[in-house]
């Protein structure tokens, strides 16, 4: 399993079906996900990283985290290459740990909810920015202004 966290790959064994097909773990695990034990910052852990074309509502992957965490006595993160906002909050809720490929960690163990810092500096203000910081230093202040009010006093759309 690939894995990477800021850019770094992580170390990862995987972990075989036939050490996963024990009496605690729900079937769903060793027939959905693959599963790799990796250590980062001295913390071992285990990774599951959906290999079938089945979503999992997060109550289910509580259960499943649950599960292997009580039989391996190590956290359990699920990797995901891409994720929607309402999932991430849904899983900050039932505090699953979880990692969207190079965009965000959330290992509350490790003290670590964070995303990728890959945004470029602004070197250059765009054109509305432009006539705006013109309009605000040779008319009137713009402090206290919302985007209506601003709207209705200059030409710009």
């Amino acid at each position: 399993m690939n894995v990477e966290l800021f850019n770094n790959p992580l170390d990862t064994n995987t972990v075989t079906r036939k050490s996963l097909q024990r009496k605690g773990i729900p079937p769903d695990v060793w027939m959905s996900f693959e599963v790799a034990q990796t250590s980062y910052k001295g913390q071992s852990m285990l990774l599951l990283r959906q290999i079938v074309d089945q979503s999992y509502t997060p109550k289910q992957l509580r259960y499943f985290s649950d599960c292997l965490s009580r039989e391996f006595g190590m956290p359990v993160s699920f990797v995901f290459d891409s994720m929607p906002y309402y999932l991430r909050e849904r899983l900050f809720e039932k505090n699953i740990y979880f990692i969207v490929s190079n965009k965000y960690v959330f290992l509350p163990s490790l003290f670590i909810n964070s995303a990728s810092q890959d945004t470029k500096p602004h070197t250059v203000l765009t054109t509305a920015a432009q006539y705006l910081l013109l309009y605000h230093l040779q008319k009137s202040s713009l402090d206290g202004f919302a985007a209506q009010d601003i709207a209705a006093c200059t030409p710009l759309q």
